[in-house]
């Protein structure tokens, strides 16, 4: 049987609860030394104890790098989604206006059509042989009822059905008045029979405006004189007719060596 009151038992009593002298190898001075890159014995710290907080801020460093990349990246796609919202609003805004314009161009086209309807030409168109029993000869009777009656034509054509008389499959539309030059040459008092129809198709024309709005892009407008006689009120009522007319071509041709008393007087044409 043991005695506790031995020395052996009792100088293990003296050493209960105390930590046990190691000479600082135990494992707090391992954990400490990890921190701090201290030895425990006191030596400087070895190349081993110092990799693992040196690859630590590197791959901090490169995070670093990487996001603030990123930021810039995420700066300029925010920038590319803002120009890309305007242009977007600008096309729409566009396309809108384009919709808006063909919209109320037609409604203007439209509203010309129906208030023409009960439009009458109120000219009269005679024939050849009403002005020969005035006094004309054939060729000029001829070219009297020829001409009125082409003027009628196109003023119907424009006011009741709002197309231009000449259409081209090339897309060329326009409006021509053309006599040939072995057309006999009018006196006055002849050339100012044609006045009540020149005057007819002058007021078609200003009424015409709404026809240009319904056209198909780049199709090509034309309006063209060419040997024409003209009696000395006309020139002024095309003028007013054709302004702000955007045709884009303008031809006025005259008879050549006619003198301006017989009936052609090419300053009054230039003049429109």
């Amino acid at each position: 049987m043991s005695d506790n009151n031995s020395p052996t038992t009792k100088k293990r009593k003296a050493n209960d609860g105390r930590v046990p002298n190691d000479g600082g190898s135990g494992l707090f001075s391992s954990w400490l030394g990890y921190f701090t890159g201290r030895r425990d014995d006191g030596t400087s710290p070895t190349a081993s104890s110092t990799c693992g907080g040196e690859n630590l801020t590197q791959k901090i460093d490169m995070m670093m790098q990487m996001m603030s990349r990123m930021e810039e990246r995420c700066c300029r796609l925010e920038t590319e989604c803002s120009s890309l919202k305007n242009a977007l609003e600008m096309k729409t805004n566009s396309i809108k206006e384009h919709v808006d314009s063909k919209f109320g161009k037609q409604h203007e086209f439209n509203s010309m059509l129906v208030r023409n309807q009960s439009w009458e030409y109120s000219a009269s168109v005679h024939a050849a042989e009403i002005w020969e029993d005035y006094g004309y000869d054939e060729d000029e009777a001829t070219y009297l009822e020829e001409s009125s009656g082409a003027l009628k034509s196109l003023t119907e054509k424009m006011m009741r059905q709002g197309e231009f008389p000449e259409n081209y499959y090339d897309d060329r539309k326009g409006i021509s008045f053309a006599w040939a030059e072995e057309d006999p040459i009018l006196d006055r008092a002849a050339i100012s029979k044609i006045r009540p129809h020149w005057e007819e198709f002058t007021d078609a024309l200003k009424q015409f405006t709404p026809a240009f709005g319904v056209l198909p892009g780049g199709c090509e407008t034309y309006f063209m004189l060419e040997n024409i006689q003209l009696d000395r009120s006309v020139p002024e009522l095309l003028k007013d007719a054709l302004m702000n007319k955007p045709f884009q071509k303008l031809s006025l041709v005259n008879k050549t060596g006619v003198r301006g008393d017989e009936g052609m007087n090419l300053e009054d044409i230039l003049d429109i």
